[in-house]
């Protein structure tokens, strides 16, 4: 009687479940996926179910039960071919991946729920992902651009972010406690990083970018000053400035939002002539007047 009272309970529970959408059941993973990742992955996550996937699985109304590799790959070959939003042709191998990781998961999530025996999206066929080349400077165009935004106000930034290759998240990511004076040490310890929004985290991408460098006397210079302008700007905006520990920052305290330095880096390449090249394209040109046959890219 028990083992026909429980397989009745079962019964009960699993059928309803069994003929959920697929897009509603994506909608229930979501905030079961933002508990064990980091809020910049959870963001990417959100912005590509809610503008890409959960529009087209909504639209199709498949319910998770009938969910098979065709419907997957109908998907992703529907989302390569007309997937970007401006209706200019489709995503790349890239993007479908991380669309294909997100669908990947959430499956796996209803296999734990016993709803699916396995998992049909580790089937799918993906484009091949195309390697990209990063485009360096020569050591002349680099001094090129260091010469014509001498005035800017992001020159301490490019130019130290030229000299330890830093990424974008890391440069603003500096505080003044990563900077040892005494000790002529620079540390990346805290990165600040946005998809839809900005976050700051005591910790950077992997245990490789924990990492240290000298302090040259040129940094040295260009922290010194960003010192010495930090203490008269909070001396002319009094109550007004808005503390905090960042090196970085517009004069009144406020942090620099990633986007803004991308879109200015860009914009300060275009009106002075120079090549594009991605401001995540960065590398250290420390010695670089030693030997002059180097190349470096910012």
């Amino acid at each position: 009687m028990l083992r026909e009272t429980l397989a009745e309970y079962e019964k009960k529970n699993t059928q309803p479940s069994s003929s959920v959408l697929f897009a509603d059941y994506i909608r229930r993973w979501l905030p079961i996926i933002k508990r064990k990742v980091d809020e910049v992955t959870y963001q990417g996550y959100e912005i590509l179910a809610n503008s890409q996937i959960l529009p087209y699985f909504d639209a199709s109304g498949v319910r998770l039960q009938n969910v098979t590799k065709d419907v997957l790959q109908a998907y992703i070959d529907e989302k390569q071919t007309h997937g970007r939003r401006d209706g200019k042709g489709g995503l790349s191998a890239r993007t479908l991946h991380m669309h294909k990781n997100i669908l990947h998961q959430v499956l796996n999530e209803a296999i734990k729920d016993n709803l699916l025996p396995a998992n049909p999206c580790q089937f799918v066929l993906l484009p091949k992902q195309e390697h990209y080349q990063s485009h360096y400077y020569t050591v002349e165009q680099l001094q090129t651009l260091f010469d014509s935004i001498r005035g800017d106000p992001l020159y301490p930034l490019i130019k130290i972010t030229a000299l330890y290759g830093l990424r974008r998240s890391e440069l603003l990511g500096l505080q003044w406690d990563s900077i040892d004076f005494d000790g002529d040490k620079l540390t990346i310890q805290h990165t600040v990083s946005k998809v839809t929004k900005a976050v700051a985290k005591d910790k950077t991408k992997n245990a490789s970018s924990r990492r240290s460098f000298p302090l040259t006397e040129e940094a040295r210079r260009i922290f010194m000053d960003a010192k010495k302008q930090e203490a008269e700007n909070r001396r002319l905006f009094g109550k007004a400035y808005l503390e905090n520990n960042y090196v970085f920052k517009w004069d009144n305290g406020k942090l620099y939002s990633p986007d803004y330095i991308t879109e200015r880096f860009s914009n300060l390449l275009k009106n002075h002539g120079l090549p594009h090249i991605r401001f995540h394209d960065a590398a250290v040109i420390i010695g670089l007047n030693q030997n002059p046959t180097r190349r470096a890219a910012i």
